[in-house]
């Protein structure tokens, strides 16, 4: 009796081996199926005017509001940039770091923030700290380590007028921002031709550094930056790379590997990651974190075939991996039958997460829904794992969605009619969202490994009193 009891113990170590084992092995198809997750989402502003544009950071969203946020007597319907500490989203904590009157179409007002909450980059028409009294675009520098005073320090002296040439993006670390501009920064651009620059906070003597030489062409967007700054990603269909590299100006990929090297200015060695021959219906389309923090790893989304797939005519999801970016590898992650996502993903620190708003019905929990954000575990992007968060408001538009690092919340904003030719963004945060993984984590490898060696204990127990 004894015996047959131990045989039963051990028959159920072993067991239970095979199933922890598979349970953590087994996925399911990423294209055939998406998981389906419920996260709680928390409404962050409510106000007659709206707020939008939100940026995410460690612990905190800065975005841009027209509303009385603090109840301080904030101008009705002037722009103006603010902070929100989340470390409470039910309780945000607000703080205004601009405030200056919008002067016709100068109200142009973006902003973005490092990881840990303490620098933004701005681009405004606004005279935010006197300087600007010509009221025209300028790139302003702010360290909001203590956001109830904001010090805000203009870094461009233009004074020519210039189209909106998109967001300034600063770097995860806080020391470089990434922006684009037709004016002749450092007279580094006396042709006023629309080139990317890199702004490097920490070196006084040469500061600014024209990254591409000549007019980046069209298909172009705000640039992305790595942690660090050292990889500065863009698109473009100029033909600037030598020798002739894109002959038939269509849309390409590019990254720029920068040194930096103070007080001298920093190098910059230019990658071409797309080798497309196809001119686009839809030019490339990116994100303020198209690239991950530790700069292996770009996401784009186009309707053109850039791998041996199919995209089918839709705008789907591509992965570049750009750890040796003289050979890049390129991977096709979406398969859907409509556009997979309405703007190119954002990506975590390691760059094995990707998370994006989609209107593809495969990603939705019912054809009648809304817009939904999906995140991709791209860990192995053949094979990837999509999960859809399905508890966000479903109103006219998620859009400008943003995240920390860590993927640890998420923003965006919504947008409700108030009437039939008004409607109003409002900034919402989304949490407790807890993720599936594609691989086994360390724990779960412990799991495995434990299991393993109380069967092969189990299994060597039994041959030995069968032996015997």
């Amino acid at each position: 009796m004894l015996n047959l009891t131990r045989y039963s113990i051990y028959s159920s170590i072993l067991l239970s081996f095979v199933v922890i084992s598979a349970s953590l092995f087994v996925h399911e198809s990423a294209n055939a199926q998406v998981k389906n997750l419920s996260c709680e989402a928390i409404q962050i502003t409510d106000g007659p005017f709206g707020s939008g544009d939100p940026y995410a950071c460690q612990n905190g969203i800065l975005f841009e509001s027209r509303d009385d946020l603090l109840n301080n007597g904030h101008t009705p319907d002037q722009p103006d940039i603010f902070f929100a500490d989340v470390t409470d989203p039910r309780n945000p904590v607000f703080y205004q770091i601009t405030n200056s009157p919008m002067l016709g179409e100068e109200d142009f007002l973006t902003a973005t923030i490092s990881e840990d909450c303490t620098s933004i980059a701005i681009r405004s028409g606004q005279n935010l700290t006197g300087q600007n009294g010509g009221n025209v675009l300028q790139l302003y520098y702010g360290d909001i380590s203590d956001p109830s005073n904001p010090i805000l320090t203009q870094i461009t002296n233009n004074t020519e007028e210039e189209e909106n040439e998109g967001t300034a993006i600063i770097s995860g670390d806080g020391s470089k921002i990434g922006f684009q501009s037709g004016l002749n920064i450092a007279n580094m651009n006396p042709a006023m031709d629309r080139i990317f620059f890199v702004y490097d906070h920490f070196n006084n003597a040469s500061p600014f550094k024209a990254v591409t030489p000549t007019d980046v062409g069209s298909g172009t967007n705000s640039p992305r930056l790595s942690f660090d700054g050292t990889s500065y990603v863009i698109t473009s269909s100029a033909n600037f790379m030598p020798p002739n590299q894109n002959p038939l100006m269509v849309d390409q990929l590019y990254l720029f590997d920068i040194t930096y090297n103070p007080p001298a200015m920093p190098t910059i060695n230019p990658f071409q990651i797309t080798n497309n021959s196809t001119p686009s219906v839809v030019p490339f389309n990116f994100t303020d974190r198209g690239i991950s923090g530790n700069g292996n790893v770009a996401s784009l989304v186009s309707n053109i075939d850039l791998t041996t797939m199919s995209t089918g005519g839709a705008e789907q999801l591509f992965i570049a991996h750009v750890e040796n970016p003289a050979a890049p590898t390129l991977t096709q992650v979406t398969k859907t039958s409509t556009d997979a996502a309405d703007d190119t993903p954002i990506l975590n620190f390691p760059g094995d997460r990707a998370a994006f708003i989609s209107n593809a019905p495969e990603f939705k929990q019912s054809p009648g829904n809304g817009p939904t954000i999906v995140v991709a575990d791209i860990s192995d992007p053949n094979n990837p794992l999509f999960t859809s968060l399905l508890n966000s408001p479903l109103g006219i538009n998620i859009d400008e969605l943003s995240a920390p690092v860590d993927f640890s919340f998420f923003t965006y904003e919504d947008e409700f009619f108030v009437n039939e030719e008004e409607e109003i963004e409002q900034v919402y945060f989304l949490r407790n969202c807890d993720l599936p993984r594609n691989v086994p984590t360390i724990s779960e490898w412990g799991l495995i490994a434990m299991a393993g060696i109380l069967g092969l204990i189990g299994f060597m127990v039994i041959r030995r009193r069968a032996l015997a």
